[in-house]
């Protein structure tokens, strides 16, 4: 049964991940559209991203959860995170033709943007771990020091 509470627990951690995710686009996008000279966002594209962020949430939960790989290098999770996105918003870029697709510096740009984005989202997400880590921890500690007494 205790599976059963893991998995709902983790479905319902996909809206929180998402929301983390279609921030962090929209963050992406007024920086890039900026550089670009890009003034406005459509409905559509506002659409396309949020579809990528529930994507992106869902891969999460597969590749950085226990219930559905076990015992697995935290590198290897990025991978199995990072490649498999990287296919889903390319899918989604050449479908709804986010730039030019023939022209070779849009696409260093795109990956380029992607490279950087998971640099981040990982280095945020490892700082936001160690801190929760170090919370329990504190609240642990101090639950084990008021046992002894």
């Amino acid at each position: 049964m205790k599976n059963i509470k893991d998995i709902m627990y983790t479905i319902y951690q996909i809206p929180k991940y998402t929301s983390y995710s279609f921030s962090m686009s929209m963050v992406v996008f007024i920086i890039v559209g900026m550089i670009v000279g890009m003034e406005a966002m459509s409905i559509s594209m506002i659409i396309q991203l949020f579809i990528i962020c529930i994507i992106a949430a869902i891969l999460q939960m597969i590749a950085f959860t226990d219930i559905f790989i076990k015992k697995l290098l935290y590198t290897k999770r990025l991978a199995i995170f990072m490649f498999p996105f990287l296919v889903v918003i390319t899918a989604f870029a050449v479908k709804y033709n986010w730039f030019p697709i023939e022209n070779i510096g849009s696409w260093i740009l795109f990956i380029g943007i992607f490279v950087t984005c998971f640099i981040l989202s990982t280095i945020l997400f490892e700082i936001h771990f160690k801190i929760t880590g170090d919370k329990y921890t504190g609240i642990l500690n101090e639950y084990k020091s008021r046992k002894n007494d």
